[in-house]
Order: structure tokens, then C-alpha cells, then sequence
């Protein structure tokens, strides 16, 4: 991962905050009080950060790291790179808070006697995805879900907690939504604010 240094950003940002918090890949959550960083600069407050590298920071920088929706977005293997990274420049006890498809939500849409939510998940996504289709198929939906977006490796609650604990992390807690234990963390995942954007994390 790197961190665009030759801007006064981070340097600024480290020498006023004392608990030092990166948003990777913010597109347009932007976070009060937070480091909020993207490979497109799309927004006022955003500072570079391509995740195909390696960040040029000291170990044990960080106090904690917002990931919301990005690591679909890498093969396994690659996946495993970014977490370890990110983890060599948290401090101890430091938290990382990553959101991610779950791909066992995605799976379950497939069965024959679906919940309310289910169905109003599916109509939703056809109509704000997959428009052009017409109908209202769990199909479409799981199908566009492993291959749209350019997500490259979905998660089931062990694998990501695997990966998470390979690469040197360790009292894992799995949060709904928006919530968390710590202050810190509550409220801040864009797609938590909306049932069906938040309906697979």
C-alpha cells in the first residue's frame, strides 16, 4: 500500500491527531477525524492510497483502520498481503474494522421458502443493478454478487477470521452493521445507514 507522502496530508494529519485513524478506500464516506484515503481522488479531504502497495509509514502508526468494502475487491492471496500490511502499522491493541460481503447471505438467497427481506433484497438489487433484466431472480442477484463490482474473493465468517488470524490479529469479534463495542468504530460504515445496502455485510 502507499500513501501519497509528497502531500503535506499525512504528514499534517499525524502531527495534530493523537489516536491516528486511516480510512482506506473512502470514495465518498467521508469521516470527521479520520485519515480518508482512495485511489481516486474524487473528493475534497481525500488523499491517495493505492492498496497494491506497500504503505511507506513506521510500524505501529496507527490506532485503528476503517476497510469497508475493499477486500472483496483482491484474490485470497492478495487479500492475506493487505491484512498483514495493515496490521504491521497498527499499534498494539490497535483495531482494524473490515466490512465485506458475506458470502453465506449471498448463498441462502438461493432457497425456495426466502424471508420478507430476502425477496425485497433481491427485487431491490434487480432494480438498482441489474435494471435491464426485468425480473426478479435470485439468480441474477448471487451471480452479479460473485462477479459484478469487481469483487475477486467473497468471504464466509471463517475464512476472513482465518485470514485475519494469519496475518497477526487477534481477539476477532464479528459486529453487525454500524455497531461495535468500541465508540470509535459505531456508526461510521457508510452502508450500514440503509437496510438493503447493508443487507449481505
Amino acid at each position: 500500500m502507499l500513501l501519497y507522502l509528497r502531500s503535506k496530508g499525512i504528514k499534517n494529519y499525524l502531527a495534530t491527531h493523537k489516536t491516528c485513524k486511516p480510512h482506506i478506500d473512502a470514495g465518498p464516506n467521508i469521516l470527521d477525524g479520520w485519515f480518508n484515503t482512495d485511489v481516486e481522488l474524487k473528493g475534497k479531504g481525500v488523499y491517495f492510497l493505492d492498496v497494491s502497495r506497500r504503505f511507506p509509514i513506521q510500524d505501529q502508526t496507527f490506532g485503528y483502520i476503517l476497510s469497508e468494502h475493499l477486500i472483496e475487491h483482491f484474490t485470497y492471496k492478495d487479500g492475506l498481503r493487505v491484512l498483514k500490511e495493515c496490521c504491521r502499522v497498527l499499534k498494539p491493541g490497535g483495531t482494524i474494522r473490515i466490512a465485506t460481503p458475506d458470502i453465506d447471505k449471498i448463498i441462502k438467497l438461493r432457497t425456495k421458502e426466502k424471508s420478507e427481506l430476502q425477496n425485497r433484497y433481491i427485487k431491490w438489487h434487480m432494480d438498482h443493478c441489474l435494471p435491464e433484466i426485468g425480473i426478479y431472480k435470485d439468480i441474477f442477484a448471487i451471480n452479479n454478487a460473485f462477479h459484478g463490482f469487481g469483487h475477486r474473493f467473497l468471504y464466509d465468517d471463517e475464512t476472513l477470521q482465518d485470514s485475519l488470524t494469519k496475518t497477526g490479529y487477534i481477539h476477532i469479534t464479528r459486529c453487525a452493521p454500524g455497531e461495535s463495542g468500541d465508540k470509535n468504530l459505531c456508526g461510521i460504515d457508510s452502508r450500514a445507514k440503509d437496510e438493503m445496502t447493508n443487507f449481505t455485510t
